[in-house]
């Protein structure tokens, strides 16, 4: 129902996307539910998050850096 990500490896949603996801949230003309936004989270704490999705959760060993999230989410749109 909401993007899978437990299982990134065989998923569609993009890692450079999960900044994105993580902060605004994923609307339902994608999934059949709506992903409600974060966006009271810092980068420093979405980074953390997406690291502990990568490593933790899915077993990737790649460090996602916080320069790379503070890009994507300079690239991400409001949909509010």
């Amino acid at each position: 129902m909401y993007p899978a990500l437990n299982d990134l490896s065989n998923s569609d949603v993009k890692l450079d996307a999960l900044p994105c996801i993580i902060r605004y949230g994923q609307n339902k003309d994608i999934y059949s539910l709506e992903m409600e936004g974060l966006k009271n989270l810092s980068s420093i704490e979405i980074n953390n998050i997406i690291n502990y999705l990568l490593n933790d959760i899915n077993g990737i060993e790649l460090e996602y850096s916080i320069d790379r999230t503070k890009g994507n989410l300079q690239n991400c749109k409001d949909t509010d």
